[in-house]
């Protein structure tokens, strides 16, 4: 009597197919990682430059950002506010300060909300060269969102 080739072939598939999912697993698991902490970073970003817009203070955006335990611990983003009066010709871009308990950026005013985040890798250097991490094992991640003052 000769051997199945149906269970030898599913045997085969079996032997073939884990060592493949082992590969492939961790690469899901860290780049689901790095796109949830992209988009929580985009997303906080956002709603900090939307808070800019009806005049919050840049101490109450400090704030707020420090409270973002999400994809991203807030604790530990950079937040650089800008603003600046008229067109792009001749307007620079001056730092967020406060003003009568508000921002100083006056209605019509451009301002920029950037968020930058060092993003630890989850399974440390065991991926790194393929997400382009740095050495300590971390992936810079940056937010950018312009608004106008209202």
């Amino acid at each position: 009597m000769e051997p199945d080739g149906g269970s030898h072939s599913r045997a085969w598939r079996f032997y073939v197919l884990i060592p493949l999912i082992l590969v492939l697993l961790p690469m899901l698991l860290e780049f689901g990682c790095l796109l949830n902490a992209s988009m929580c970073l985009n997303q906080q970003a956002s709603h900090l430059a939307e808070m800019a817009a009806i005049g919050a203070a840049p101490e109450v955006i400090e704030a707020e950002l420090d409270r973002c335990r999400g994809g991203v611990d807030g604790r530990f983003a950079e937040c650089s506010m800008l603003h600046r009066h008229g067109d792009a010709g001749g307007a620079v871009w001056k730092i967020l300060g406060r003003a009568a308990g508000e921002n100083d950026a006056t209605p019509g005013d451009s301002i920029r909300v950037r968020l930058h985040y060092d993003h630890a890798l989850v399974l440390g250097g065991l991926l790194a060269p393929f997400f382009g991490a740095q050495s300590d094992n971390t992936v810079d991640l940056d937010a950018l969102v312009e608004v106008m003052r209202r």
